[in-house]
């Protein structure tokens, strides 16, 4: 009789999922990438001090005439792109058209990102949830010098579900300093290594 195990381990692997009684399947969630290859992806300004301009995010994936109807916000987007920097497969919300990550997915929204990273088969829940803090000084307690993904959700209005973004552990704020704590809402992080 011939032994299998080691090429059925190999394609549970393979596919993300393990083996229960009786001959069942569970998805397994993602490990999380290193914070290195997340922060080296993430698109910055020239002087790596800023987010890079939603117009060029945009056109370096979806080319010169991308909807810009449809796409205006690349919060999610700069995310997304730092994900595939460290070999994450994105959601396929949108098909990238150009560039490194041609044919590979991205999402454009804060909520849909967020709730993408939330499923068990992801990340899982956030390691941190801030419901309403009053200020950033709520949010510094909670994550600190911790470097990760930074999600707050509500209170934008407009049509815009939050903002996506990282934490920078040695600044104790999202990148850029764009938080948004003052629109409310609730904060999720998820801590990166």
């Amino acid at each position: 009789m011939l032994d299998n195990s080691e090429w059925f381990g190999e394609e549970m692997d393979k596919w993300g999922v393990d083996l229960l009684p009786f001959g069942t399947f569970t998805k397994k969630s993602q490990t999380r990438p290193k914070w290195t290859k997340i922060y080296a992806g993430y698109p910055k300004n020239d002087s790596g001090t800023d987010d890079k301009d939603a117009d060029d995010v945009f056109k370096s994936i979806l080319g010169d005439n991308y909807d810009r109807e449809t796409f205006t916000n690349a919060c999610a987007t700069r995310v997304s792109l730092g994900l595939l920097n460290a070999g994450v497969a994105v959601k396929k919300d949108f098909l990238i058209q150009k560039g490194e990550f041609k044919g590979k997915g991205f999402i454009a929204s804060a909520i849909n990102l967020k709730n993408w990273l939330s499923r068990s088969e992801v990340w899982g829940n956030a390691d941190e949830e801030i419901k309403g803090p009053s200020d950033l000084v709520d949010v510094k307690s909670a994550i600190g010098n911790r470097n990760g993904v930074y999600i707050i959700i509500g209170g934008f209005g407009a049509g815009v579900s939050g903002h996506a973004t990282l934490w920078i552990g040695t600044e104790k704020d999202a990148f850029g300093g764009h938080n948004y704590v003052s629109y409310g809402g609730s904060v999720y992080f998820w801590e990166l290594k």
